[in-house]
């Protein structure tokens, strides 16, 4: 007994094996098939196997484009076949017709049938079947043949399967006859007895395979035409929903339409409200700059008083002091018979008089200035290469007035400046270094420091425009 390879029960009869590697199948179970110019073919041996493989697919249909070579190639295999003398059957007449359907028999005793073209010329051989892990290593690689890969396709030809299970029980019944008949002959009898009554029924198969070939291919056709209409049907229900769901989007595109109008308009509103934002922001931004400043002026403002206090204390002091630049000064040392405090006290009264002689001279030609009760002082150390600056303090602060208005009576050698505080002095400072950014050029100056209310300041120099006679 045998398994079958699709469904794994013990084949009793009707077996059927792989034109390729001899796998056993029931005729029930072997639904894969191919339908070519040669005949009916079984083959195991395919993508769906566990062998390897080689070619298009594992089910080729034979043409007459390859049966020249084919022919070769099963004469070389019956020369080479050590079993050729005792199972070839050669078919030599051209006016004899082969049979359709052949049954034949392997070492074990199996029977199984081998179905072949009849209107060709062809040796029709029993091939010894070896166990090569269901490995196909002749696949011929034709392009006119029919691949059937899935079940799908096969139930296209389900009323040549019923054929085929026709001819299946066909077989079975002449092989039960013949065994209760001749059931002490040999298997080589059996065969033939099974051959020739095949044989008588050889012509009807035929008819009825081409009859089938037809109505399959028809059939196919027709079953096309009604998928094709259904598709058609459907695509155009599919288009009748879609133009349904469109009619539904119009009224909402009018919606969208008349909001889209309103947004536009409020944002044209917008842009109004935006602008004036703009402008509220630069005001803002002009206030808060003018705040800062405010502060800022505020906390400068905000000196101690008691600096206050001292600059007016300062300045109430120095405005009765004068400034002399250039004045000679005697380079008298005191000598080591001046000893006493006394002494020194007497030597610096000396040079104070004669500084003061000195001042006297000097301002004596400015009317209205009381010069009898100066006071003289020199300033900084003693250096022998330069005079130190003489101070000079009169009376009352309108004589420094005076002096100063009248400056220009002063011998030229001299230069007579106010005594000015160290807060003046810095303010005069940086008066100057403005002064020098303004007048590029010194020699026509454009604007000059002047004391206005006893403060400093830069006032343009007034000019007087002369008319050329």
């Amino acid at each position: 007994m045998v398994a079958c390879r699709s469904c794994g029960r013990n084949i009793a009869s009707g077996t059927i094996r792989c034109s390729k590697c001899g796998t056993p199948f029931h005729l029930s179970c072997s639904h894969r098939y191919k339908i070519s110019s040669d005949g009916i073919f079984n083959v195991c041996c395919g993508p769906t196997d566990s062998g390897p493989f080689s070619g298009n697919g594992c089910y080729q249909m034979r043409t007459r484009r390859g049966a020249k070579r084919r022919q070769q190639q099963q004469q070389s295999q019956i020369v080479n076949n050590p079993l050729s003398n005792e199972n070839r059957t050669a078919v030599t007449s051209p006016g004899v017709i082969p049979p359709l359907i052949q049954e034949e028999q392997d070492n074990s005793g199996m029977r199984y049938a081998k179905i072949q073209k009849t209107t060709e010329e062809m040796v029709v051989s029993q091939k010894p079947f070896v166990q090569e892990d269901n490995e196909c290593t002749e696949i011929i690689q034709d392009q006119d043949y029919i691949e059937l890969d899935n079940e799908n396709d096969n139930a296209d030809y389900g009323e040549l399967n019923n054929s085929i299970e026709i001819l299946e029980e066909s077989i079975n019944n002449v092989n039960h006859n013949l065994n209760d008949n001749n059931g002490d002959n040999d298997d080589d009898n059996d065969n033939d007895n099974d051959v020739k009554v095949l044989t008588d029924i050889r012509p009807q198969n035929v008819n009825a395979s081409n009859d089938m070939n037809n109505k399959v291919t028809l059939d196919t056709v027709w079953q096309g035409i009604s998928a094709l209409q259904s598709s058609i049907s459907n695509i155009s229900n599919s288009l009748d929903s879609v133009s349904t769901h469109l009619n539904t989007f119009d009224p909402r595109m009018n919606e969208l339409e008349s909001s889209l109008n309103t947004i536009k308009a409020k944002t044209s509103n917008f842009e109004n409200v935006q602008n004036d934002v703009s402008g509220l922001r630069e005001e803002l931004e002009r206030v808060t700059t003018e705040l800062e400043n405010i502060k800022t002026n505020q906390m400068q403002k905000n000196v101690d008083l008691s600096e206050i206090f001292q600059e007016i204390k300062e300045r109430d002091m120095k405005s009765r002091n004068l400034l002399i630049y250039n004045v000679p000064e005697d380079n008298l040392r005191i000598s080591q018979d001046y000893s006493t405090l006394e002494d020194i006290n007497q030597f610096n009264a000396l040079l104070a008089s004669r500084d003061a002689s000195r001042a006297r001279e000097i301002l004596g030609n400015i009317p209205n200035v009381d010069v009898d009760d100066l006071q003289t002082r020199r300033l900084g150390r003693v250096n022998p290469n330069t005079c130190r600056p003489l101070r000079v303090t009169l009376s009352c602060k309108e004589d420094v007035i005076t002096v100063m208005k009248n400056r220009a009576l002063v011998s030229s050698q001299y230069t007579v400046k106010t005594d000015l505080t160290r807060f003046q002095q810095r303010k005069i400072r940086e008066l100057k270094e403005e002064l020098d950014k303004i007048n590029v050029n010194p020699h026509n100056p454009t604007m000059t420091i002047k004391f206005v209310n006893g403060e400093p300041k830069l006032m343009p120099i007034a000019r007087r425009n002369w008319k050329n006679e």
